[in-house]
């Protein structure tokens, strides 16, 4: 059964190049508002090692959208202008993160998101040779941005406790599954179904903090 809805993901994804295009520029969108959010909260941060974390994320996200934009023209394409991607679509859910909990939080819950939704697409086998290979490799780095921005709200349970800090961490990812909801149902309506449907072993892979 997996098999058959496999093919049927591979089938209606090549009949559909548009639909690729479409996926890859919200891909792209949101690994590049990704490092613009890394990057004000740079500024806001005190501590040095979670500075020099920031910088190397930063790096990371930056190069997926590049590595994502070059695959789009190598496709035969250009990206597409998203309005409407993850990242703002969590802000009208959830409202704008002011602190600096409330901005590791939002990331722990986008990386997690990001995790599980590049590997709903590589379960699902669509698209072409190159995008498979450029999306596993952008998901092994997610495996790092996990652990370290988990690590740093772990300290800020000492500062506020561990009760505000699951709050915090369960108000996005009540809008996170809210959003991904509505992003599936665009995905539907673009490619008649939505790879955020297809099974994956490492959604919500980020431990309690």
């Amino acid at each position: 059964m997996f098999e058959a809805r496999q093919s049927g993901y591979r089938s209606a994804m090549n009949e559909i190049p548009e639909g690729m295009i479409r996926q890859l520029s919200y891909y792209r969108d949101a690994e590049l508002r990704g490092a613009g959010l890394l990057l004000h909260m740079n500024s806001r941060e005190d501590d040095a090692s979670a500075r020099t974390n920031l910088t190397r994320h930063i790096a990371d996200e930056s190069r997926h959208a590049w590595l994502i934009t070059k695959r789009i023209a190598d496709l035969g394409a250009a990206p597409v202008a998203v309005e409407d991607g993850y990242q703002t679509r969590m802000a009208r859910a959830a409202g704008v993160p002011r602190t600096l909990l409330e901005l590791y939080a939002v990331t722990l819950v986008a990386e997690e998101r990001a995790r599980a939704r590049y590997a709903a697409h590589l379960e699902s086998g669509a698209g072409d040779a190159g995008t498979i290979d450029l999306l596993r490799a952008i998901s092994a780095d997610e495996v790092w941005h996990l652990q370290w921005v988990h690590r740093r709200l772990q300290a800020f349970v000492a500062e506020v406790g561990a009760a505000h800090v699951e709050a915090t961490l369960g108000r996005y990812r009540a809008a996170d599954a809210a959003v991904t909801a509505d992003l599936a149902a665009l995905e539907r309506e673009v490619l008649g179904f939505a790879l955020a449907a297809a099974p994956s072993a490492l959604a919500g892979a980020s431990p309690p903090v």
